[in-house]
């Protein structure tokens, strides 16, 4: 899986002691607004809490304020049971700002006239991309928490998937009756496929992250500044819609299946995980080529680049 060799690559950069004094001193945008910044760290956030707190206490009364309390850890739980519906949502946000990082921090090299001087050491090219773009997705903590939400989703999905096998085996023990055996196996596999799509979804998303960036790295500064936070959202926006459509088109056939037709009807949501990933494999391609041909290189993440990196870490 193309997918997964790219992804194991952007994890492990290849080893350039050249490489890795430059892209040490990278500067980094943040995250978040300076305003943000302020307004997170100063004394307003507790002024405003208190403020709030008095005045839905005035408003409401004591019970408005308890009410109040026991509905933000509820918000909490709900928002933490949502994560594989919020995750996906944010990587629109979040894969914006990487895919623009790669790219300002290319083009910052190639206007101060380094980026020529940065190719040069052995890894050439395709090691001075990879190296940036790893750089650029795994510095600072915002990937490895989005990662350990993406996980924290996927158990989860697995204790779901663990509890609906569970419940599959005692109705298969106790002999029920077959129509309800269908049933229940379709409802498994349906929980199977989105374990599978919330995983492969992640890995597919970083690794279209890092090929926008340097998608638009490879031009000659023809793109307008707002381009680069569009493109992305675009890609992942257009490969949910295009599945929307492939579900609405496929509706049909499903309905039509003939009550004997069981095993057709059992696998389909194995069909349905085909038809999620495919295109984006496609569209991985896609990008790998084109944005190797802006480069000028076509041995983007070429495994000889990284992978004594990888034997060395595990």
């Amino acid at each position: 899986m193309l997918t997964w060799r790219l992804w194991r690559a952007l994890r492990y950069p290849p080893v350039s002691p050249l490489l890795g004094m430059r892209v040490a001193t990278l500067p980094r945008q943040s995250l978040w607004p300076s305003s943000w910044q302020f307004f997170r760290r100063g004394r307003w956030p507790k002024v405003l809490l208190t403020l709030l707190l008095l005045l839905v206490t005035w408003r409401l009364g004591i019970a408005g304020l308890f009410l109040g309390l026991f509905a933000v850890p509820g918000a909490v739980i709900l928002a933490f049971l949502g994560l594989p519906v919020l995750l996906p949502l944010a990587s629109i946000v979040l894969g914006s700002y990487w895919s623009a990082d790669i790219n300002r921090n290319i083009r910052r090299e190639r206007a101060a006239r380094t980026w020529d001087l940065i190719c040069a050491a052995p890894p050439g090219t395709p090691g001075a991309s990879h190296v940036i773009t790893s750089r650029c997705l795994l510095r600072g903590g915002a990937f490895s928490f989005f990662q350990l939400l993406q996980l924290i989703a996927l158990g989860l999905c697995l204790g779901a998937l663990l509890l609906m096998a569970a419940i599959f085996v005692v109705m298969l023990l106790n002999g029920v009756p077959q129509e309800e055996l269908i049933l229940a196996l379709r409802a498994l596999l349906d929980i199977a496929a989105i374990v599978a799509a919330l995983w492969l979804h992640w890995l597919q998303t970083v690794v279209l992250v890092a090929l926008t960036g340097l998608l638009l790295a490879g031009g000659e500064g023809r793109e307008t500044p707002w381009f680069a936070p569009l493109l992305f959202p675009a890609f992942q926006l257009g490969s949910w819609m295009l599945f929307a459509l492939q579900l609405f088109l496929l509706q049909p056939l499903e309905a039509s299946l003939a009550p004997e037709a069981w095993l057709a009807w059992t696998l389909m949501p194995l069909l349905y995980l085909a038809m999620f990933l495919l295109p984006r494999e496609a569209l991985v391609l896609a990008l790998l080529r084109v944005a190797g041909q802006r480069l000028q290189t076509n041995e983007l993440f070429s495994s000889r680049w990284w992978q004594n990196a990888t034997a060395q870490t595990g």
